[in-house]
């Protein structure tokens, strides 16, 4: 502060005026400021929940991935024929081999069916696929399979 002229340390009215105008100010600069912080907050807060909620489905969906892979791998051993030159198993280990093959051959063509149709819906749906994987997956799904595992 400075003196006045009559020696006094108080300052004028208009000296308190312009520092009481320069605090608002930067009152007014503060709360933008923290207004702008809060927000990224908040954002930041809902990304991380979001990145949680992805890493718990990625999760899931390698837990789902190993178990299909022990069923495929499963069903395509009781697909394959036995070729050794030794006797053929007992009648209830063929049936039972026979009907895991047909299950899991009726399954797994239910779940790939299943699958073609949701990939349908969802390019109906989007246009930001390139038209060359549209094309590719009707011709795909145009064409049935016949018997066997993929």
């Amino acid at each position: 502060m400075l003196q006045t002229y009559d020696g006094t340390i108080f300052p004028t009215l208009e000296e308190h005026g312009v520092q009481h105008e320069e605090i608002r100010r930067k009152i007014r600069e503060l709360k933008v400021l923290n207004e702008q912080h809060e927000r990224r907050q908040r954002l930041m807060l809902s990304n991380a929940a979001n990145h949680k909620k992805t890493v718990e489905s990625c999760d899931r969906s390698m837990k789902d991935l190993q178990d299909r892979g022990k069923f495929v791998r499963v069903a395509a051993a009781a697909a394959k024929v036995d070729t050794s030159s030794g006797p053929l198993p007992d009648i209830f280990y063929q049936e039972m081999s026979w009907k895991v093959q047909k299950t899991s051959h009726a399954l797994l063509s239910q779940e790939a069916e299943a699958f073609e149709r949701k990939c349908k819906a969802e390019l109906t749906k989007s246009s930001s696929v390139p038209t060359i994987k549209k094309a590719l997956l009707v011709r795909n799904s145009n064409t049935r399979y016949r018997g066997g595992f993929r």
